[in-house]
């Protein structure tokens, strides 16, 4: 019998799935992660998820809740059906109350704000227990019951803190380096409600500082993966709610689904939150970028 093989999407990843991933190598060690979209290699995997359109994939009409209302995504849906198997390999003499009280608090504090972010969730108006750095870093002190040394634990959280340090300056440092591009794009902009980039690059910021009427409804790009997207503006920095949503028939679908809701042929996907949607032509994303400007939400 060969490794485990765990399936998921290439190009940029989100928390969902790096976490999603983390549970099952928690289970499996020496599992083999396939970062792919295509179905053909897909179909070799023991597990996929947060693509394919499978049990683990949420960007579905009809995706599963919690109780709580929120919805599941794939680190959610991973932990729901792995977590028990996860606990009973890391989390030793544990009686099956205690598990499900476990399972039930990590889901609480860890999963539901990840899930509840990759849904387009805006978890800052909301109630929900929101995981900081701090309470990560926090998390890194021994507990009464173990018998690690203080000194390796914080050794462990420099670590972290050293990784998440470095990503954050790089991203700084990107973000202004987009300058330019965001405002030359701004100030040459043929149709007022759209943001053409020639490449992309963090421009959400440098938009809304300059963007004062909120002209600007979408922003056009071609993806670092493949193909192009539409975005959607959000009306404030770090917020889910936007000046346009994308159109209602469009949410959640992909493939024939959103070649059908569209007329676009190489039309990709629709995110269930009406943010983002996919072309794999310029040509394309335009047609659809026309369509989202012209409807009525």
């Amino acid at each position: 019998m060969g490794k485990f093989k765990i399936g998921t999407h290439n190009g940029t990843f989100h928390s969902d799935e790096v976490f999603a991933s983390a549970i099952i190598l928690g289970i499996f060690e020496e599992a083999e992660i396939l970062r792919s979209r295509k179905p053909e290699l897909l179909e070799s995997c023991d597990i996929v998820f947060d693509v394919g359109g499978g049990k683990y994939d949420h960007h579905i009409v009809g995706k599963q809740y919690r109780e709580n209302k929120v919805p599941y995504a794939s680190a959610g849906l991973i932990w729901r059906d792995f977590g028990k198997q996860y606990l009973s390999q890391n989390a030793k003499d544990l009686n099956e109350d205690e598990t499900n009280k476990v399972l039930q608090s990590v889901d609480d504090s860890l999963f539901v704000t990840i899930d509840a972010l990759d849904n387009g969730e805006d978890i800052f108006t909301s109630e929900l227990k929101i995981k900081t750095i701090s309470a990560v870093i926090s998390d890194f002190n021994s507990s009464w019951n173990e018998s690690t040394l203080s000194d390796e634990k914080f050794n462990d959280a420099v670590s972290l803190a050293k990784i998440v340090l470095k990503n954050q300056v790089n991203r700084v440092v990107s973000q202004i380096k987009a300058k330019t591009i965001i405002v030359d794009a701004f100030k040459n902009r043929e149709q007022p409600e759209l943001l053409i980039l020639t490449t992309f690059c963090p421009w959400q910021e440098h938009l809304i500082s300059m963007d004062k009427n909120h002209e600007v409804l979408f922003a056009i790009y071609k993806d670092v993966n493949n193909g192009y997207r539409i975005q959607v503006v959000p009306k404030k920095l770090g917020e889910f709610a936007a000046i346009k949503d994308l159109p209602k028939e469009w949410a959640g679908k992909s493939d024939e689904e959103i070649v059908k809701a569209t007329g676009v042929e190489d039309a990709i996907f629709c995110h269930p939150g009406r943010f983002i949607a996919g072309c794999a032509s310029y040509s394309g994303i335009m047609r659809m970028a026309q369509m989202a400007i012209e409807a009525k939400v």
